[in-house]
């Protein structure tokens, strides 16, 4: 297919994204994949303190322990169509994105 590229997600986890005004918005910390055609493309860039517990274990997350933890629960989904990747040195959001909280 003409026009596609590949990334190696792992050189973009922990990386800043910014919003429309060059705000930071978090750090890119998991990913959702998708399989299309037979080919794996990143469907959401998962942000935020709640993806990285998501990518290290998120089954821990429901151990007694980590249950009565004061977690305050802030993840941010973007869609791959939302996430400008022409610079990967500086990832920000195309212009008519917003990051969804969950």
């Amino acid at each position: 297919m003409s026009g596609e590229r590949e990334i190696h997600l792992e050189r973009l986890l922990g990386r800043r994204v910014h919003d429309n005004q060059g705000r930071v918005i978090g750090r890119i910390e998991e990913f959702q994949l998708a399989v299309v055609d037979g080919e794996t493309i990143i469907a959401e860039f998962h942000l935020g303190p709640d993806a990285l517990w998501e990518r290290l274990g998120g089954a821990a997350l429901h151990l007694p322990f980590f249950r009565s933890l004061p977690v305050r629960r802030k993840r941010q989904r973007i869609a791959w169509r939302h996430m400008d990747l022409s610079d990967l040195t500086y990832l920000c959001l195309t212009r008519d994105a917003q990051a969804e909280q969950h």
